[in-house]
C-alpha cells in the first residue's frame, strides 16, 4: 500500500510541475491518423528540466545498475514479451501477474529508438529519467498505433526497492 501512495505522490509531484511551470503553454496538436501518435508535452517540460537539472545525478544501485539502465532492461522485456521479467522490474507491482500479461500481450508494444537522455535524484529511492522514443502498440480498441516521444521527452520515475533501481509503475502502459 506504502508503494501505491508513493507512487501517487510522485506522478502528482511530476502533474504539478509540469502543469505549473508557465501560463503560456499550448495545448499538445492531437496527430491526425497518418502520421505517429506525438505523446510530448508542451514547453512546461523545458521548466521541468531546469528544475531537475539542480538535482544530482542518481547513484548506482547494488548491481552497479543506474536507473537508465533498469529502463533499457525493461524496454527490451517488453519488445521480447518477457512479461516475468517486465513484472520483476517494476518497483511495487500492484496489479496482479496474468490479469497486467494478458493486458500487455493483446496492446503486443514495441519500442524504438529507445533513447535516455539524463538521470536526477529526487531523493535516496527515487529517480527520474528523461527518455525519448518511437513505437507502436495495439489500443483497447483494438487499432494499432505508432507512437512517438521526442524532445523534450518525458520524465519517468525509478524507486530504489532492497537496493535495486526498479521502474516505478508509471511509464506509459500500453
Amino acid at each position: 500500500m506504502r508503494g501505491l501512495i508513493w507512487t501517487a505522490c510522485v506522478a502528482l509531484l511530476l502533474a504539478v510541475l509540469l502543469a505549473g511551470c508557465s501560463a503560456n503553454d499550448q495545448p499538445s496538436q492531437p496527430a491526425d491518423s497518418s502520421s505517429p501518435l506525438p505523446m510530448t508535452s508542451t514547453a512546461a517540460d523545458a521548466g521541468l528540466a531546469a528544475k531537475l537539472a539542480e538535482l544530482p545525478a542518481a547513484p548506482l544501485d547494488a548491481e552497479g545498475r543506474t536507473p537508465g539502465d533498469v529502463l533499457v532492461e525493461w524496454t527490451a522485456a517488453r519488445n521480447a514479451a518477457d512479461w516475468e521479467r517486465v513484472y520483476s522490474l517494476y518497483a511495487h507491482p500492484e496489479a496482479d501477474f496474468e490479469i497486467v500479461v494478458h493486458e500487455w500481450a493483446d496492446a503486443d508494444p514495441h519500442y524504438r529508438d529507445f533513447t535516455l537522455h539524463e538521470a536526477r535524484a529526487l531523493d535516496e529511492d527515487t529517480a527520474l529519467v528523461r527518455v525519448t522514443y518511437a513505437g507502436e502498440a495495439t489500443l483497447p480498441n483494438g487499432v494499432r498505433q505508432e507512437f512517438l516521444v521526442a524532445e523534450p521527452g518525458e520524465w519517468w520515475a525509478v524507486d530504489m526497492v532492497d537496493g535495486l533501481w526498479k521502474v516505478t509503475w508509471l511509464p506509459r502502459q500500453w
